[in-house]
């Protein structure tokens, strides 16, 4: 064999062993997809399962994150290996406003003299009373880790649903506030 043709196969070998070691050291990625739903409880103990907006999702080891979509959906970029998955959300609190309409009577007299000779008799009535019941509904929910799944270069693994326990709690207040005032001047 002449020198240039071992040059050439020398020269051949280099060019293979840099594009494996680019290959080695920029591996194509891989995916995880799926959802994320909530198995909440209510205080009547009944369980409702839905899925989870806004919940954050990431593989351990630690290398990719990501946010559930409105339907509870997430995808995962991440180097081939294998990996677990995580899910969590902060607790969701919500705020609704009850109105209930309630009737109480009320008379309040007061007199006041007009002048020496003739007495003025004001009556005051409150009529309506409105019962606003603010209700405060806190949705707590617990983390869930799965089990282990091996992603390799350009694969798409999809893994079964992550569902976090859930649990409901209730807070109410209530806000009087009167409704209508009306004053009598006519005399008795």
């Amino acid at each position: 064999m002449n020198r240039a043709s071992s040059m050439l196969t020398l020269l051949g070998f280099s060019i293979l062993l840099l594009a494996a070691c680019d290959k080695i050291e920029n591996p194509s990625p891989g995916y995880i997809t799926g959802v994320v739903k909530a198995a909440i409880v209510d205080t009547s103990g009944d369980t409702t399962v839905t899925a989870l907006a806004g919940a954050s999702v990431g593989t351990l080891p630690h290398h990719a994150r990501a946010t559930t979509d409105s339907s509870g959906r997430y995808t995962l970029e991440v180097f081939p290996r294998t990996y677990q998955v995580y899910a969590k959300h902060d607790p969701d609190v919500r705020e609704t406003m009850t109105m209930v309409d309630s009737v109480l009577l009320t008379e309040v007299y007061v007199d006041t003299v007009a002048d020496s000779t003739d007495t003025l008799i004001i009556t005051t009535t409150v009529q309506h009373v409105l019962d606003s019941l603010l209700e405060i509904e806190t949705v707590t929910y617990d983390s869930t880790i799965s089990d282990e799944y091996e992603v390799n270069e350009g694969q798409t693994v999809t893994i079964p649903d992550l569902v976090l326990p859930a649990a409901k709690s209730y807070q109410d207040s209530m806000f009087i506030t009167i409704d209508t005032v009306r004053v009598d001047t006519t005399r008795p």
